[in-house]
């Protein structure tokens, strides 16, 4: 009933905005306190119920509240109990205001690894050059390393001079996240030390270092050389390995890469599939259509993603009877990537 009666008085406020009428300051009052109480109840439901139909509306609704939302979530920031403190970091990564910049530089500090996590993803789509010292302490990071070196690749050039000295890092995994996170930040400033990173004693980072240098400058030789070595990667032993180097052949556009790329769409890890699904796409070239095609009956649906999300970038409008008949398929991931490729298609 609070729901109900709350909703009723905003509206009624905005009806009467919306025609000319100034409300009653006590109705605005009373709308105001309306909805910051529903607010609270929304995050207590969050709180203190399991992943369910009220778990999942209690979320919709929360985000519809928007601007509303953002201060109760805050405050939840510093809430005793760790779980909470999660739940608001999470919310505040998808409202995306930029408000809660400030308190979630402070989470990256916080003891519990989830709310670290979800505050160092905050700065994939907030990306903010306050929050840089906070994440360059993660770095080393076990838990948190790859989620602040992806965040800092999102915040762009004011933090390539942070990232370079990690390239003599001891840890050859912390060497090839700043590669990555180089290329992600992208400019012409990075190529040199990339460059030397082609040179380093592990081949991961070698690979890293040459997808980085082709995404700042697609082409270039130095990168291109390394093409055998991460083609080779997809052979590797670990299913995590074959996927960084299917999403490293993604960014290289190299045709050298399709053969083993379609042969990757048979590999035992459907991350792999995935990663190989949409570097076909991206690159193109005799055979892929045809392959894709074939890997729609794959029958997991992380691995489609991969299928359709390549089909949609091919554009190759024989594919949109199939990619209809996959709009019935039972799980709502796929029926929505399907979606998105036709669009995708039917655009060009």
């Amino acid at each position: 009933m609070k729901h109900v009666l709350s909703v009723s008085v905003l509206s009624l406020a905005f009806l009467l905005a919306g025609c000319g009428f100034r409300a009653d300051p006590g109705e605005e009052v009373a709308a105001a306190e309306a909805e910051a109480a529903r607010v609270e109840e929304l995050i207590e439901t969050l709180g203190t119920t399991s992943y369910d139909v009220e778990y999942d509306a209690a979320w919709d609704e929360l985000f519809e509240l928007g601007e509303a939302a953002v201060e109760p979530l805050i405050g939840r920031l510093d809430d005793a109990d760790p779980d909470m403190r999660a739940i608001a970091a999470c919310a505040l990564v998808s409202l995306r205001d930029r408000r809660a910049v400030e308190p979630l530089i402070k989470a990256l500090g916080d003891p519990d690894a989830k709310v670290r996590g979800w505050a160092a993803n905050a700065f994939m789509f907030i990306p903010d050059e306050r929050a840089i010292d906070a994440l360059v302490a993660l770095i080393r990071d076990v838990e948190m390393g790859r989620t602040a070196l992806m965040a800092l690749g999102a915040i762009g050039p004011p933090a390539v001079e942070h990232l370079i000295p990690f390239l003599e890092d001891p840890d050859p995994e912390t060497r090839r996240g700043v590669a990555w996170a180089l290329g992600e930040s992208g400019g012409e400033c990075t190529l040199g030390p990339l460059i030397e990173a082609l040179n380093d004693a592990d081949w991961r980072v070698r690979n890293a270092a040459a997808s980085a240098i082709a995404d700042i400058r697609p082409g270039h030789e130095a990168a291109k050389k390394q093409i055998p070595a991460i083609i080779e990667a997809l052979k590797h032993d670990n299913e995590f390995e074959r996927m960084v180097a299917a999403n490293e052949l993604n960014g290289m556009g190299d045709s050298r890469a399709v053969e083993p790329l379609i042969a990757a769409l048979d590999d035992p890890g459907p991350r792999v599939r995935q990663a190989a699904g949409r570097a076909l796409g991206y690159i193109g070239g005799e055979g892929v259509f045809e392959a894709l095609i074939d890997a729609l009956d794959d029958p997991d649906p992380v691995a489609l993603f991969g299928v359709l999300t390549g089909l949609g970038d091919l554009g190759d409008r024989r594919a949109l009877g199939l990619l209809r008949e996959m709009l019935s398929h039972p799980s709502e991931d796929v029926r929505i990537t399907a979606e998105r490729a036709i669009e995708t298609i039917e655009g060009d």
